[in-house]
Formats: C-alpha cells, sequence, structure tokens
C-alpha cells in the first residue's frame, strides 16, 4: 500500500508544471520532520488553528512558502521560517510528500447548516468556480493555482476566511478573496465553514 502511493505520488509529481526537477517524495518525508510541530505527522495538525498539509495541491503548498516571504501575510512564525528555506528543491520536495497523503476527514451533524453552505459554496458566491465542484483545488497548467479548501476544520476554515476579510492574510491572485469576503455574511461564513469542513 505504502509502495503504491509512493509510486502514484512520484508519477504525479513529474507532472507539477514549471518546476526544473521533479520533486522526491522520500526526500520531502525526511524534511517534512520539521514541519511536524505545527502540522501534524502525516500533515494533519494537532492544533485546529493551523492548517493540515495533508493532500493538499502541492503547486500551492510551494506558492503558499513562497508567499511567507512577505511579512503582510500576517504569520511570524511562517515568515520567519520561510525566509530560512534557501533550497528551492527542498520545499517542492516536501510539497509532493503532503500532496501525496490523504487528506483529513471531520464530521458534522449539523444537516441543515451544512444544506446552507452548500447554497453559498456552489450558488451564492460560487466558490467552486476557482476552488472545484469537489473543494479539492484547482491546478491549471495555465492560470492560478488555487487550494484545496476541504480537509480542514471548521476552525482554521473560519479563521482563513476572517483573516481575508479583514486583510491580516492577502490573496496571492488579485486580492479575490480580500475583495469577496466583506461582503459575505457571518452567517454564511459559518455556513460555507461548516460545510467544508464536513466534506
Amino acid at each position: 500500500m505504502i509502495i503504491k502511493r509512493y509510486g502514484l505520488a512520484i508519477v504525479a509529481a513529474l507532472f507539477i508544471g514549471g518546476h526544473v526537477n521533479a520533486a522526491d517524495i522520500m526526500a520531502g518525508e525526511a524534511f517534512s520532520a520539521n514541519c511536524t510541530s505545527c502540522h501534524g505527522n502525516n500533515g494533519i495538525s494537532p492544533s485546529a488553528e493551523v492548517p493540515n498539509l495533508a493532500g493538499q495541491l502541492p503547486d500551492y503548498i510551494v506558492k503558499r512558502v513562497n508567499s511567507f516571504r512577505d511579512a503582510k501575510q500576517g504569520d511570524s512564525l511562517m515568515h520567519g521560517l520561510a525566509n530560512l528555506l534557501n533550497n528551492p528543491q527542498d520545499i517542492e520536495n516536501v510539497a509532493a510528500y503532503y500532496g501525496s497523503l490523504p487528506r483529513a476527514r471531520y464530521k458534522s451533524t449539523n444537516k441543515s447548516l451544512i444544506e446552507a453552505g452548500k447554497r453559498v459554496y456552489f450558488g451564492t458566491y460560487n466558490c467552486s468556480l476557482c476552488h472545484g465542484s469537489d473543494g479539492r483545488g484547482e491546478s491549471p497548467t495555465n492560470g492560478a493555482t488555487s487550494p484545496m479548501v476541504v480537509g480542514q476544520s471548521k476552525r482554521y476554515i473560519l479563521k482563513a476566511l476572517y483573516d481575508f476579510r479583514t486583510n491580516k492574510r492577502t490573496s496571492n491572485e488579485g486580492y479575490m478573496m480580500n475583495l469577496i469576503l466583506p461582503s459575505v455574511s457571518e452567517e454564511n461564513i459559518d455556513a460555507v465553514a461548516e460545510y467544508l469542513s464536513s466534506q
């Protein structure tokens, strides 16, 4: 099973666009020891306010790490760490490793709130246009990479959305999230977070 998982991940890594060298999954696993205190074993964080990396798009992880070099992203710890990462191949490798892992899954029994969040995601704000109908993100050959938004705790999703809303965090592509979130009601934010965390 492990061999199969690595085999599929290595093949996937060979097709990550725009990168000079193919990512090394096993090297990425070794490097991930530097990340486990915050992002957990197997990329699932022990803290509800820290993102899970398991199953995230490798292209997005690379882009996000590089974006932390800018202090405007509102995370002083990651800002400092990102500026210590001088080898782009290490970032490529660990991103490919985390992308190869199964994502986290959470359950919710609040069916009415899930349905309300689904309406927000597919209808009111059409989040699926960028993040996909399954919430697993989009990584087109030409165009912006949008992250996977499922596989996260509700608490983290809420934190991320409110950080965009208050400009504590800036959207990498055209400030799209910063432009949209101020117009979204707190009720709709809560509903879409419930929906995404339950998928």
